[in-house]
């Protein structure tokens, strides 16, 4: 069995999956089984991974049963009222194929970024500021048009805890975070900037 740190993270992100998802029975332990990154030492073929590709975000099953209580307004049809709310319209929308409120559903077909380029869309390079890596344009984007959508593992922040350590979490509502710091896209790039050509919108998932 290859237990690299490639390997092991690749295993750990399925094993979060399962826990998460409560689809599975689990009975294994997972570090019993792998370790750490650290102890993986019969194979060296394979450089450690930064972080796995997330096509969407992951929410556990009570994490999407919060969610789901805070959308007040009932998931609906309607493609005006949708937009209006900020939500995502459904596939059977009033529109059908020809709704432009599908932001979710288009970034999430795109697939993974190859060579840090998500093709003529957007690309992963070092900033002249030598602030470390950031992510740029390859396109021209029209005002309101989605960039990417910025995935991560869900957590809970309970009353009490501080943030774990990590340069990747980006706030999602109330006290549900996301953090890209594992697990991710492109977006997990982005910059702060004191000077912005772009903006977070937070757009609710009714498919939840």
């Amino acid at each position: 069995m290859e237990t690299t740190a490639h390997c092991n993270l690749h295993a750990k992100y399925h094993y979060d999956v399962a826990l998460t998802d409560k689809k599975h029975e689990l009975v294994c332990d997972f570090n019993a089984i792998f370790g750490t990154p650290k102890n993986d030492t019969p194979f060296t073929a394979f450089e450690e991974v930064e972080y796995v590709y997330l096509r969407e975000p992951i929410f556990s099953n009570d994490i999407k049963e919060l969610l789901r209580n805070n959308n007040s307004p009932t998931k609906t049809t309607n493609c005006a009222e949708n937009k209006t709310m900020r939500f995502e319209c459904p596939t059977d929308c009033d529109s059908g194929s020809n709704c432009d409120n599908k932001q979710l559903s288009f970034m999430r077909a795109l697939g993974a970024a190859k060579n840090n380029r998500l093709a003529r869309r957007l690309e992963r390079k070092p900033t002249k500021s030598l602030k470390g890596d950031g992510l740029f344009a390859l396109k021209t984007y029209a005002i309101g048009e989605c960039i990417s959508e910025y995935t991560g593992k869900a957590f809970l922040l309970k009353k009490g805890e501080v943030l774990p350590d990590s340069n990747y979490i980006m706030h999602l509502k109330e006290n549900v975070y996301l953090d890209a710091k594992e697990y991710g896209n492109l977006s997990r790039f982005v910059n702060h900037s004191c000077d912005p050509n772009a903006t977070i919108e937070k757009i609710e998932d009714v498919s939840l």
